[in-house]
């Protein structure tokens, strides 16, 4: 695992949205893992493969997922379309789920 190219770690202000002078604070973060597979599963004497990139986004605060409510799996919609676009997504049905799932996006 390593840090993950186009992720930028996400700030939420502590207390009240209105107060100016709030402090700011990283709740979630992500990992990146490529795995080498073959593109065509079908037919693997081809020996072509590409890099499949998986991002975990989880609570900073609790990297070893103690609360152990299991993995959240987001999955981009359509050929082409990046998962990355999915961050903001995963980052608030994270909040909502107050950090403790550990949620998984394929590239």
């Amino acid at each position: 695992w390593r840090e993950c190219e186009d992720w930028t770690d996400v700030y939420d202000p502590i207390g009240s949205t209105d107060d100016v002078n709030s402090e700011w604070e990283i709740h979630f973060t992500a990992l990146c893992i490529s795995l080498k597979i073959p593109l065509d599963w079908d037919d693997q004497t081809l020996d072509e493969t590409i890099y499949y990139t998986i991002a975990r986004i989880y609570n900073r605060d609790d990297i070893e997922n103690t609360a152990d409510n299991g993995a959240f799996w987001m999955i981009s919609g359509g050929p082409g379309q990046s998962g990355s676009l999915l961050y903001p997504s995963a980052v608030q049905w994270l909040t909502f789920v107050d950090g403790t799932y550990d949620v998984y996006v394929p590239d």
